[in-house]
């Protein structure tokens, strides 16, 4: 009895691809992440520890309530007898809530309030973890469209929550908010570390069962990890009750949110350099949760031992950091765009392998690999595209133009999820759909480039790029910034 679980863990590792990868990894990520934290130079104010730890405190515990569900959502679905076109339709309830709601709840948390929303959004992924546990196709519809609501609140409220207190309320230099912005992101990644291995043996140590008066309603095995979720929600709903204080957003006119809209689509039809970094950012976000979906029953084959789901996330949220940690590493004067160039040709490089293999039934091992490699494009492409959008969309109406990405996105994504294409060809279709962006990046670099000479050729008749009144290619009020590109 003593021997035989050291004897299953010495198995594991040495016959099994998932556990073999874990110590390497998180060696590489380790060693990474300590030469890349989160450092800065400026002093701390009275009051900015104090502050910091405050907003960390709920943000890390809020990510960790949508990580604690990623690895086991398909499982779940699957193990309740549901084929893959129901699964299908269930993750596009969430995205589709995610996309109806994603564009306007920034404006609600500003006139409503960004603690009530952020409280909102822990009841709602706390009653959408509930309905996992019954193994109805439209309570478990009900749960992801809960869930893609709480999902837009996460990204939005309480960012605006935090620059809000820092800015007007506390008037810390601004210098240390993007000293905030490395800590939110880099504990980010850890916590996703570790709520995969917590999902994951949440999920071996309890028994799935039905209970006995209730037919339809199951626990244990993969609805554990979302019961942990859950009473992480309620807790982070009492931390953020008594230690936050409200705050909102600038007074809008009755007509705002219609303004708004007709401003921001004037904005991206106008301005070629949004209109083309859109397209990138939309095709490789739906690319990516497309892949979301996918990488469960893509390695879920006979030739495999079974898919430790926790476990595996855990490795590609390891992959995701290191890719972001060498992003961090590249020297200062390289600009984002001349590395996210060969980051999306890999990208595509990874999803074509696994498409080849995966058609060919052979290889399973080499398909889990280039999972690892597209993870780690993933970690390098969101600062690249953060950095990138910084220089290229106008302050004013950022939030508005990031919301407006989220839409075509989410067509992408929903398109490809109910398209019905086998694995193989969905893999082969965001391989095409990252070759288009390769050459929407291309040509947004090469207009960048031959304004760049225009201006510097002819700068009193052509006037500065960034300052054009027609067509502007990054806005006003963006002085020089295109070089950082």
């Amino acid at each position: 009895m003593f021997y035989a679980p050291i004897g299953q863990a010495f198995y594991e590792l040495t016959v099994n691809p998932y556990y073999q990868a874990v110590l390497p990894l998180t060696l590489l990520t380790a060693t990474l992440a300590w030469f890349t934290r989160p450092r800065t130079s400026e002093p701390f104010p009275q009051g900015f520890v104090a502050f910091k730890w405050k907003f960390l405190s709920v943000w890390y515990i809020a990510a960790a309530v949508d990580w604690l569900q990623g690895p086991h959502v398909y499982a779940l679905y699957e193990s309740y007898g549901f084929n893959e076109d129901q699964i299908a339709a269930l993750f596009v309830a969430g995205f589709g809530s995610s996309l109806l709601f994603g564009t306007c709840i920034g404006m609600v948390a500003d006139v409503w309030g960004r603690k009530r929303c952020c409280i909102l959004y822990c009841l709602l992924y706390a009653a959408s973890c509930l309905t996992k546990h019954v193994d109805s196709f439209w309570v478990l519809m009900v749960g992801r469209i809960l869930a893609g609501i709480a999902t837009s609140i996460l990204f939005s409220a309480f960012e605006s929550w935090m620059v809000a207190d820092f800015s007007k309320h506390r008037e810390f230099p601004q210098s240390l908010l993007t000293y905030m912005f490395a800590m939110m992101y880099f504990g980010n990644y850890c916590v996703a570390i570790i709520a995969g291995f917590a999902a994951e043996i949440a999920a071996r140590i309890t028994t799935p069962s039905k209970l006995e008066f209730f037919s339809h309603v199951y626990t244990g095995g993969f609805i554990a990890p979302f019961d942990m979720a859950m009473l992480v929600g309620l807790s982070c709903t009492l931390l953020i009750s008594l230690s936050w204080t409200e705050n909102y957003g600038e007074a809008k006119g009755r007509n705002s949110l219609w303004h708004c809209c007709t401003e921001t689509v004037w904005l991206i039809r106008s301005n070629v350099g949004i209109m083309l970094l859109g397209l990138v950012s939309s095709t490789f976000e739906g690319c990516m949760y497309t892949f979301i979906f996918n990488w469960t029953p893509a390695l879920a084959v006979p030739d495999l031992p079974p898919l430790p789901h926790g476990l595996v996330f855990s490795l590609f949220m390891m992959c995701c950091m290191c890719g972001a940690a060498v992003f961090s590493l590249a020297d200062p004067q390289v600009r984002p765009s001349a590395v996210l160039f060969p980051t999306l040709v890999l990208s595509a490089s990874a999803l074509l392998t696994a498409s080849i293999c995966i058609q060919l039934k052979t290889a399973s091992v080499v398909v889990f690999v280039a999972f690892l490699v597209y993870e780690f494009t993933i970690g390098i492409y969101f600062p690249a595209m953060g950095t990138m959008k910084s220089h290229v969309v106008p302050e004013p109406m950022r939030a508005s133009v990031y919301s407006f990405f989220r839409v075509p996105m989410n067509m992408i994504l929903c398109s490809m999820l109910l398209s019905r294409f086998k694995l193989d060809e969905s893999f082969r279709t965001c391989c095409l759909l990252l070759i288009s962006a390769v050459v929407a990046l291309g040509l947004l670099m090469f207009i960048i480039e031959k304004d760049k000479s225009e201006t510097a050729d002819d700068g009193e008749r052509h006037g500065n790029v960034e300052n054009r009144e027609t067509q502007p290619l990054v806005g006003k009020g963006n002085n020089q910034q295109s070089k950082t590109y």
